[in-house]
């Protein structure tokens, strides 16, 4: 009579368990791609000059000592709820204005209308290029800690990448340099559900430009 022999190979794969790494203190941001949005062409400041099909901002105010701020707003606009809404731009031009600590503020409006200043009625949630700090205009008074314009980041200028994630369930507003992401700069003590939001830039004169990529 053969008799079958049958072996069993139990091989133990514990030794080779993959130790990955822990990241604390850059938070990552969760979306992979960012949405298409453009500058709305209807609702930018009267020195306010678009190129690139809505996609490059600049200005036609002169430099000077002071800064004569005029914004822009994105399309479409954002309601909360409706997921993570992410757009990436770069800094083709900047200079700054000595005399001035906001040159250049980018960031999410509560609204689209005032275009000739610095942020829309009733106000914004705004990254400062030229401190890294952050800039709360007209925003819930426990939004923010250590003022309206607490340290955040790093100073941002020419070449430079910068992306906005606004999550929109959990009610997060976080920024990033160049891949690098600084953190949430405004938490949920800072939304509104009944608001309809806009990615926004405003710059100071014709030193500044900046596209969407």
């Amino acid at each position: 009579m053969k008799h079958l022999i049958v072996c069993f190979f139990c091989v133990s794969f514990s030794g080779f368990s993959q130790v990955l790494p822990t990241f604390q203190g850059i938070y990552k941001p969760t979306s992979l791609f960012f949405s298409n949005f453009n500058f709305d062409p209807n609702k930018k400041g009267s020195k306010i000059v678009l190129s690139n099909n809505n996609r490059t901002v600049g200005s036609t105010q002169a430099a000077g000592s002071s800064c004569q701020w005029q914004s822009v707003y994105l399309l479409p606009g954002i309601s909360m709820g409706t997921g993570i809404k992410t757009v990436e731009f770069t800094i083709d031009s900047y200079s700054n204005t000595p005399s001035n600590s906001f040159d250049m503020v980018i960031g999410v409006d509560q609204g689209n209308s005032n275009a000739s200043s610095l942020f829309s009625n009733p106000g914004g949630y705004g990254w400062i290029a030229q401190k890294g700090a952050l800039y709360g205009y007209g925003v819930p008074a426990s939004c923010l800690s250590g003022g309206n314009t607490p340290s955040y980041g790093t100073p941002y200028g020419q070449g430079d990448v910068i992306k906005l994630e606004l999550d929109t369930d959990n009610e997060t507003l976080i920024f990033c340099k160049n891949n690098v992401c600084h953190g949430v700069a405004y938490g949920p003590n800072c939304f509104d559900n009944n608001t309809t939001y806009y990615f926004s830039v405003a710059i100071c004169n014709q030193r500044y430009a900046v596209s969407i990529n």
